[in-house]
């Protein structure tokens, strides 16, 4: 969770973050850390790289060392996807389909989930696990990001993501690059100006 809900603007790059999010790939794929297995945290959640990419109408993931991926979801016109894994394991998608952001949440440990939450008129999804250093095993959650109406907006994983937290004003036409914990162990929100031709 962030402190108080506020954020700090300061000048980070993508190189800023830890390795996977750390890597430039196109919007329709997603890295991040990960546990064995999903549900499985005998051998810690930050030992595995796990991505999570679509083909517009689905939604797969896999272990990058791994050679069968699942499909986890289906929906129309998915544009973007980003990936994330709670303490427990619990696979958590953020993606675009359309004109909705939305964000899937697996269950008890499985490919298994639901929809939570749908925000008609955003843009940009993104999650990630604010932090998974074990000393912060109690306070840590899962963030979901996303724009809408040029805010920045979060949701929190404690908060069931029922609660939106308005974090920032920003520039028109700015968009939500990547989230994910930096080098320097603060949460980061990468964002990026759309150039229009």
């Amino acid at each position: 969770m962030l402190p108080n809900n506020k954020i700090k603007r300061a000048r980070k790059w993508l190189g800023d973050l830890h390795e996977p999010r750390d890597r430039k790939h196109p919007n329709t794929r997603s890295f991040c850390l990960g546990g064995i297995d999903i549900g499985d945290t005998t051998q810690g959640i930050t030992n595995y790289v796990w991505q999570a990419w679509t083909d517009g109408a689905a939604i797969y993931l896999q272990r990058t060392d791994s050679t069968r991926p699942d499909r986890v979801l289906t929906d129309k016109s998915i544009t973007s996807v980003s990936v994330a894994f709670d303490r427990n394991m619990n696979l958590v998608i953020a993606y675009q389909a359309g004109l909705e952001s939305k964000l899937w949440v697996g269950h008890n440990g499985s490919l298994s989930g639901t929809v939570t939450a749908s925000i008609k008129g955003s843009q940009s999804p993104m999650v990630a696990l604010d932090d998974n250093r074990y000393a912060t095993d109690s306070t840590s959650d899962v963030i979901f990001a996303y724009v809408k109406d040029s805010m920045l907006c979060c949701r929190y994983q404690r908060e069931k993501y029922r609660t939106e937290h308005k974090l920032q004003l920003l520039e028109g036409d700015t968009t939500l690059y990547r989230i994910g914990m930096g080098r320097d162990n603060r949460f980061l929100f990468l964002l990026q100006k759309e150039v229009k031709n």
